[in-house]
């Protein structure tokens, strides 16, 4: 064989080759919305937080302003703004907790409360340090490791709506 039939047999072969891996390709995008579905018909494993529609609704007003929190004292940081960083910071500490309806408290797992306090503590230990002037990396890392409790409370815990019965008679 010489070698330019050599190479264009080899050229033949690529572009099939190239066509059997689109073919693999689309076979497992094809596969994505079945996983997708066997996902949800197999159910949220997660621990269900069964809450009234205000204490519910008080949880999740508290958990978004957590997130607000984190996108100022993150464009704080970015901006060298120490002081906004450890208002920001402040804003979801301990004070925050205490602040919150303390009917949500009474209905919550033990351990999600572990979670929560450990967040509002990060929060002032971040304060502190973004008050200090700490490095915006330490900032940040600092960050990263609250995030986990927020990781871990979603990953674990879901708040459902529990609907009041009507009293009987």
């Amino acid at each position: 064989m010489s070698a330019d039939s050599a190479r264009s047999g080899s050229s033949r072969r690529r572009p099939s080759a190239a066509r059997g891996g689109a073919r693999a390709t689309l076979a497992l995008l094809a596969l994505v919305p079945c996983a997708t579905i066997a996902a949800r018909t197999d159910g949220d494993r997660r621990v269900a937080v069964s809450l009234e529609a205000g204490p519910r609704a008080a949880l999740l007003m508290e958990m978004r302003s957590h997130v607000v929190n984190v996108q100022r004292f993150l464009d704080a940081v970015a901006n060298g703004d120490r002081d906004a960083a450890a208002t920001a910071a402040r804003a979801s500490g301990i004070t925050s907790a205490s602040e919150a309806d303390e009917d949500v408290g009474r209905h919550l797992p033990a351990a999600f409360m572990v979670l929560g306090m450990r967040l509002h503590e990060g929060f002032d230990r971040l304060a502190d340090a973004a008050a200090r002037g700490d490095d915006p990396r330490a900032l940040v890392g600092g960050l990263a490791a609250i995030m986990q409790q927020c990781v871990a409370c979603h990953a674990g815990y879901r708040v459902e709506l529990r609907v009041a019965r009507a009293p009987r008679r």
